[in-house]
Formats: structure tokens, sequence, C-alpha cells
């Protein structure tokens, strides 16, 4: 990371970088190290889980929240190297000065703070992973034992806390589920039964710890410094820079493939999208559901080599519907329209009429090349050159 704090000095130096930015090398580079960490410590990495269980949402929230607070970490780093610009006398640094400046400010954030951060980091996925566990558990066992892995490295906050006993949904928990300080290396154990704790003892943890990070899939805490007059947008800006990651959606009886949703889907369509992925896969289609991109809506899916995109919302008339489907697919650029009509909306001449109208022409919409129409129980495929002629095999 020493040369890219290299180059955000020069930048920052030349004005091509300037305060209130967040360079997104950098902060991808801190945020795929810290996602390491929770990865080690929760032990499986989202391809690995079937989308939607509860490990999985819980990952990905964490994932989340270690982008948010990568990007809130390099924003603070900017602004203490903009602030290095000048000296004491308020005089600009010639450049050689200010680069060594630059670069102890780099350390500080991304030396020892980071092997601090990455340690916290594994804690955090072990016992966010844990918390997915006792919560799937709790009616078996509804106690939670607090361990301060006692040894000569434990805190004294933490060991006052060694073998408090209490019910999981205790207010306890809500202030005191480890990790409750940087560095943490307690956990908890899950109990069906046990002398209940009568007299908790009052220890005083810091307070951006004190609340119960798992339960929140967080990895570090809200209250923390990096957050401090951090704007939302940058947070937002941080949380887009993950990788694509596809996890298997768990198969029922009648799904004849796989349906894979990407960690970046549109979180506004991604159950409609799910729904109607499902049936697709009873028709025997493997289905990708794509990342959400930026700007003009992209096509949602990926079937084999080609894009495709649900068109459903009927409020016009069926005909119309169609032909406006067809468009809107084009100027997404996708390959394929699903149109998803049910059975007292289907009509098979008009809905012919609206794919004939605009598909009857080579130079029009060339995006597409198919057309799949799903019924209530039926999928049919009509491919471009099959519209064109006429050849009409709707149902």
């Amino acid at each position: 990371m020493h040369k890219e704090a290299e180059r955000i000095a020069k930048g920052l130096y030349n004005g091509t970088i300037t305060e209130g930015q967040i360079d997104p090398t950098l902060t991808k580079l801190v945020a795929l190290e810290l996602r390491k960490a929770v990865i080690e410590g929760f032990g499986k990495d989202l391809h690995q889980l079937d989308y939607g269980t509860p490990d999985y949402k819980k990952l990905a929230q964490l994932e989340k929240s270690i982008y948010q607070f990568s990007g809130a970490k390099n924003y603070q780093e900017l602004k203490s190297m903009s602030l290095a610009l000048k000296d004491a006398r308020g005089l600009q640094r010639e450049f050689s000065d200010f680069k060594k400046e630059a670069l102890k400010i780099d350390n500080a954030y991304n030396g020892k703070n980071l092997k601090t951060e990455f340690d916290t980091a594994v804690a955090g996925g072990q016992m966010a992973a844990k918390w997915v566990d006792i919560k799937q558990y709790e009616d078996i066992y509804p106690y939670l034992e607090f361990d301060a892995v006692i040894d000569g490295k434990t805190s004294d906050l933490c060991r006052h806390l060694n073998g408090v006993l209490l019910p999981i949904n205790h207010p306890f928990w809500k202030q005191y589920y480890p990790p409750n300080h940087f560095n943490c290396r307690s956990t908890v154990k899950q109990r069906s039964a046990g002398n209940v704790t009568q007299q908790i003892p009052d220890i005083d943890i810091p307070d951006m710890f004190k609340t119960n990070l798992a339960e929140d899939g967080l990895i570090f805490p809200a209250k923390h410094s990096y957050y401090i007059g951090c704007p939302p947008e940058v947070l937002r800006k941080a949380e887009l820079m993950r990788d694509n990651i596809y996890s298997p959606l768990p198969r029922t009886q009648l799904m004849k493939k796989n349906v894979y949703v990407s960690n970046l889907a549109d979180e506004k369509d991604v159950e409609l999208n799910i729904k109607l992925s499902r049936r697709l896969s009873e028709y025997n289609e493997e289905v990708y559901i794509r990342p959400h991109g930026s700007g003009i809506k992209n096509p949602e899916l990926q079937l084999g080599a080609q894009t495709g995109d649900f068109k459903t919302n009927i409020n016009t008339e069926i005909k119309k519907f169609v032909k406006n489907a067809i468009d809107s697919a084009n100027t997404q650029t996708t390959n394929i329209p699903v149109i998803a009509i049910p059975s007292d909306k289907y009509n098979k001449e008009l809905v012919w009429h609206g794919l004939r109208s605009d598909l009857t022409h080579t130079n029009r919409k060339k995006n597409i090349t198919e057309v799949w129409i799903l019924l209530d129980s039926e999928l049919v495929k009509l491919t471009r050159e099959q519209i064109e002629k006429g050849i009409n095999l709707l149902p």
C-alpha cells in the first residue's frame, strides 16, 4: 500500500485529488484485506452459501460494513494528508517534506492500525457466525455464558465478565456480546440451562463497543471515529466497490436448473426476479440474476451467453404492453425480453400483433434475438427469425 500512498500524496499536492474524496484503489485494497479477515473468521464466503439463508444474510451485511468502514477510513486519511500540505506556520510545504508527512500518516492508518483492524475483523466474523447459530438454536439452548478465554493475554475488562450466564434475550448481550474492544478474543458458550447470574458486574467498556455488532451486522462500531463527519455518499460509494459474487438459490423439487443471485443485484426488484427465475428453472433454464448497474437500468438476467430482462406490471392493453416491453429491452441492450403474462391478461392475437409490430424489420430493435413469453403454465420461446417470418407458435 506504500506505493498507493505515494501516488495519493502526489495527487493531493498537484490538486488532482482533493479533500472530501476517497481513492477507489486504496479503499478497495483495504476493504479486500479486511474482507479476507471476515471470511477467515466467519468460515465461509458468499459463493459457498445459499442465497437468502441466515448465514448468507449475515455475511452480506458484514461485507457491506467492511466496505463502508474502508471508505470512511480512506476519507479520514485523505483529510489528514490534506491538512499536512501546510506546515505549522501555515505555509505550503515543499513536496519532499509533504511526502514524508503523508507517508507517516498512511503508516498510521495502514500499518499498525490495519493489523489491529484485521485481527478485530477476524474476531467479528467468528462472533457473527456464532450469533447466527445462537439464534437458530435459541429454543433448545436459551442461555449464553461469557467466556473470556482466560490466559496471560486476557484483558481486565473481559476477565471480570467471565462466567456471566444470562438468557439470550437479556439486555446484557446488547452491550457485552463480544468483541468488546480492539483485539478482543472473548467468546460465548450457548447453554440449555445453568445458574443465572444475579449480580452482573458493572464493567466500563469503550463507548463505541457498547453494542452487539453481530446482531447489527457490523464488524466495526457505528460510533468509530472514522465515521465522524464522513458524508453518507462516501459510504455508499465505497459500498458499490464490492466485487460481484453469485450465490445459488436453495433448490426446490420443481427446479430443474440452478438460479444464481448476485450480491449486487437490485434490491428493489430482487424478490420478484427470484420468483420468476425459479419459474424459468422449472423449464430447464439456468439463470443468473446479474449485478445492478448505474445510470440506465441494465439487463437483470444472464441466460446462457445472452442477457435477459423480465417485463411485468401490465398497466395498459396487452398489445401495447408487449411492444413497450420490447422497446424497453432493446434500450437496455437486452437480448431476450422475458414477458410474464398472467392467464387473465393473455390474448394470443394481441400478443402476436405486439411482437410483429416491433420485430418485422431487421434494421429495428437490433439487440433483440429472442422473445420469451412466460405464461402461467408454459414458457414459449420465439426467435427473432420466427417472428419476422410470421411463424406464430403462441398457444
